[in-house]
């Protein structure tokens, strides 16, 4: 090895070492207790000024599917990040991937034990030379160990996050002896746990909904709302409606989330969400627990109101003997 040749292998070397060694920091400056995205914000930074890109992202896959469950992104729209990282997934090696025009992207699947965790991609306006895939091969390896670390803190936050809602529920179920007041107050919870601009309960009634907000043009919406909501079995996305836009300057149309309203087998209606943000796979998770506490707070109250009715009746009967 001439000296030309040993110098290019050393400066590739040092960075070898500092971006893992930057990757390190960065993992280790996460509190274990925290939410874990700004870590992973923090790693994608870190990457795109490595590798000088203009746009990337990186994504955790769900835990029990392929499914993807959180996407940090830079400088790129949701939506089309979540698209290259789903292709990415196939990728078990740093591969540039297929433009029609520039920017160039380069990505991966992120594994650990051949167990897929995630995936990431990186693009910018010029190709990526073969030092750079074998640096992103290099930093994978570091990276995956902080994307299980994300993993797990997620999965306790969301454990954490479904009992405090099951708590708030069941407290309504101990204090609301009204079955509308109940389900307007779990429209409430809705709008404040999902940082929500719409979250209301479509009820029996042709034209009636329970909801936390006033919104006139909710009303006109019911029925295509009701035909999108009646064959659902789980918690889904559906499609946006027409009209149904935040209450800001740009009107932004909002993402909606549904699950069936079943009580005692018997399906009253649907619960929907609506927000700027797309929704995750652990908010499809979290909607399907408030359900469950929902439709078994409501059989609670019903149980109630009939035992309520039965002592009235005998009552009513003893005091006829009575007389």
């Amino acid at each position: 090895m001439n000296d030309d040749a040993l110098a290019r292998l050393l400066v590739r070397k040092d960075r070898e070492l500092r971006l893992l060694l930057a990757i390190d920091d960065v993992r280790d400056a996460a509190d274990d207790a925290a939410d874990p995205r700004p870590m992973l914000n923090a790693l994608l930074k870190l990457l795109l000024e490595t590798f000088e890109a203009s746009l990337g992202a990186l994504a955790l896959l769900a835990e029990t599917s392929d499914d993807i469950e959180y996407v940090s992104t830079l400088n790129i729209d949701h939506d089309r990040a979540v698209e290259i990282c789903q292709i990415a997934l196939a990728l078990d090696q740093p591969t540039e991937m297929a433009q029609p025009a520039p920017p160039y992207l380069i990505g991966m699947r992120l594994t650990m034990r051949r167990l897929p965790l995630g995936s990431l991609f990186l693009g910018r306006d010029t190709p990526f030379e073969a030092d750079a895939l074998l640096l992103l091969r290099i930093a994978a390896r570091q990276i995956d160990s902080a994307i299980l670390q994300a993993h797990t803190i997620l999965k306790l936050l969301q454990r954490t996050r479904e009992l405090d809602l099951i708590y708030r529920i069941d407290h309504l179920r101990d204090t609301i002896r009204s079955e509308r007041e109940m389900l307007h107050a779990f429209a409430s919870v809705l709008i404040e746990e999902y940082a929500a601009d719409i979250g209301f309960v479509l009820t029996p009634q042709t034209d009636a909904i329970a909801s936390a907000v006033v919104r006139d043009d909710l009303l006109p919406l019911i029925p295509a709302l009701r035909a999108e909501t009646a064959h659902i079995h789980f918690p889904q996305t559906i499609p946006m409606q027409p009209g149904l836009v935040a209450k800001d300057a740009n009107q932004t149309p909002l993402h909606l989330l549904a699950a069936p309203f079943i009580v005692d087998g018997e399906r009253l209606g649907a619960v929907i969400v609506g927000r700027t943000t797309p929704f995750t796979v652990s908010d499809h998770r979290l909607l399907f627990a408030m359900t469950s506490q929902i439709d078994s707070a409501v059989v609670h109250l019903r149980l109630l109101e009939r035992l309520a009715r039965l002592e009235s009746e005998l009552a009513a009967n003893r005091n006829f003997r009575l007389e």
